[in-house]
């Protein structure tokens, strides 16, 4: 079944009349997403070593890994809703 896009005036609908979801900019989402994910992998390869010596002492190490961690996150959360694309290319 083929359709055609359906533009209404507040947009372009492609697929359904109804469809309410936002396009993402691919390589933009992509490129966040594996930020996202070194940034985590970062993290739990400094938590996988940690060792509390003696126990219950705070993990410098770890510490300074989610602190980075948190930076980075809070950036890409800001960055979330400009994925969303204003303009399409359809290969």
């Amino acid at each position: 079944m083929q359709t055609d896009p359906i533009s209404n005036g507040g947009g372009i609908f492609l697929g359904d009349k109804k469809a309410d979801e936002s396009i993402l900019l691919g390589d933009s989402t992509v490129e966040l997403l594996k930020d996202l994910l070194e940034e985590l992998r970062n993290l739990t390869n400094s938590l996988s070593t940690q060792v509390g010596v003696p126990v219950g002492s705070p993990l410098a190490p770890t510490n300074a890994s989610a602190a980075a961690a948190n930076n980075t996150i809070s950036n890409l959360l800001g960055q979330l809703d400009n994925l969303k694309s204003k303009t399409v290319k359809i290969t």
